[in-house]
């Protein structure tokens, strides 16, 4: 796995899909306040509400509250659009700001996306296609994506297409379990599910090309809930390897497999990409899929151990003969803090971007260092009023921590550095110190250069964490 991660990392993610995916990320949020502005919003949240009551007051489908909490949760989440309070157990969401117009920025997106190369302006086609049918899905035609996603609507078959093969985001996924599945051994028989356009199919079949095992494909069978995506994937796949072994079927992963022509103990490996997450009943899914293999047995295990960064053995005991065990030799339990900054790599390098409590960081100072690097002075701002605050004998106290790395121009990070929030307020002083922000400062030496910075803060009393990275230029003091 660590092979894996590495060739992720250097390969598979390169700096256009990093920054595509930041773009896009944005997109969304702005087609949200585009639709927060068409449903006018505003006016159904000057009073606090629920999501399903606002659902309801749009004559929207009973479930259409699921989508719309989604919606307000991240505009409260990612902006300051909407409020949210806790009333009981539900969630109240209360207008805050009126969102700018933003076809704007849309466009300058859309620019941006073209100059990283076609294949990404697809991902921005399908979210421009998720706003203009949003209010047709949840209350004139509820079936509209789900025909769409199963093939079932031909008008969309080419957005989907698109979407789910050009856009180099979603492509990935592909890719990334052909890599898996080519490192594997002990497999000779595969069942795909959910094979969809043929994402999975391809990348593997050209994968094990490319390294001339081509011929470890014994027998590989192609399955989707919908005929079109199964005989449109099965002549492309003929056309660029006749001489695989494959099936074409037609399943559904939410009926038993033995009455779909796939009996236990057939198939050595089941494989989806993008697919075993949309069953109905999970559960029963990985039971059929448990039954189905012949030779191959992949055992996950989540430890119970505490997140102490400490490493232990692992020994694995099994039944029978003949049975060849490949297993690590032991493992490290990830400490809470280690979570936390590779949870903050993650906003610097993915453009996974969360800042619920509103954080900032900027350069204070930097001098330069005899070395030659620089030493930096990082100023860290956190409002107090977004902070999880537990009351114990009239002083108000939190409970936050703070990881603060560095992800340098060469592609290097920094060790983590760690800050415990030590904020205790007096009832009289709670009120006034709302209104405040939290400032602490953070020392890096760094070397000159266009870097990233990256934060993450985990409030412990409100459950909640924010990340964030922040470009700095050091080398200019």
């Amino acid at each position: 796995m660590d092979d894996f991660t590495a060739w992720c990392r250097s390969t598979a993610f390169t700096d256009a899909m990093v920054r595509a995916s930041a773009l896009l990320q944005r997109a969304c949020d702005l087609h949200l306040a585009g639709l927060y502005r068409s449903l006018e919003m505003e006016s159904l949240l000057r009073e606090p509400a629920t999501a399903a009551s606002v659902a309801e007051r749009l004559g929207f489908v009973d479930t259409a509250d699921i989508t719309l909490g989604a919606m307000l949760q991240r505009l409260a989440s990612r902006g300051d659009v909407v409020r949210i309070r806790h009333a009981d157990s539900a969630l109240l969401y209360e207008h805050a700001v009126t969102p700018e117009e933003p076809s704007g920025e849309l466009a300058e997106i859309r620019r941006e996306l073209e100059t990283l190369g076609d294949g990404y302006v697809a991902g921005l086609e399908f979210l421009d296609f998720g706003s203009e049918h949003f209010v047709q899905a949840l209350r004139d035609d509820p079936d509209l994506l789900d025909r769409m996603l199963s093939g079932r609507e031909a008008g969309l078959a080419g957005l989907w297409d698109r979407a789910t093969n050009d856009d180099p985001l979603q492509d990935v996924h592909g890719l990334m379990g052909a890599r898996f599945l080519a490192d594997l051994d002990g497999w000779s028989e595969i069942l795909e599910i959910g094979g969809g356009t043929g994402n999975g199919i391809r990348h593997l079949f050209r994968m094990l090309d490319g390294r001339g095992d081509l011929d470890r494909v014994g027998r590989y069978v192609f399955t989707d809930i919908s005929q079109r995506f199964v005989l449109t994937t099965r002549h492309s796949v003929r056309a660029s390897f006749p001489a695989v072994p494959c099936e074409w079927r037609f399943l559904d992963i939410n009926e038993a497999f033995a009455k779909q022509r796939v009996p236990a103990a057939s198939i050595d490996l089941i494989y989806g990409v993008n697919a075993a997450h949309v069953a109905r009943d999970i559960v029963g899914f990985l039971e059929e899929s448990s039954e189905r293999g012949a030779a191959l047995y992949s055992i996950g295990y989540t430890p119970d151990d505490h997140p102490d960064g400490s490493l232990h053995a692992l020994r694995l005991k099994v039944k029978g003969r003949g049975l060849k065990v490949r297993h690590r030799r032991s493992y490290v339990t990830s400490s809470v803090s280690s979570q936390l900054a590779d949870r903050a790599v993650g906003a610097a390098t993915l453009g996974w971007i969360d800042n619920p409590h509103g954080i900032k960081a900027e350069i204070a100072e930097q001098v330069q260092a005899e070395d030659g690097n620089w030493n930096v002075t990082v100023l860290l701002t956190i409002p107090i009023r977004d902070l999880g605050l537990v009351e114990a004998n009239g002083v108000h106290q939190t409970s936050c921590r703070v990881a603060l790395l560095v992800v340098t121009e060469s592609g290097g990070l920094t060790r983590p550095q760690y800050i415990e929030i030590p904020l205790q307020i007096t009832e009289s002083q709670l009120e006034e110190a709302r209104k405040q922000v939290f400032g602490a400062r953070a020392n890096l030496r760094l070397p000159p250069g266009s870097h990233q910075l990256a934060v993450g803060l985990w409030d412990e009393i409100g459950g909640k964490g924010s990340y964030i990275a922040s470009p700095i230029v050091v080398g200019q003091g």
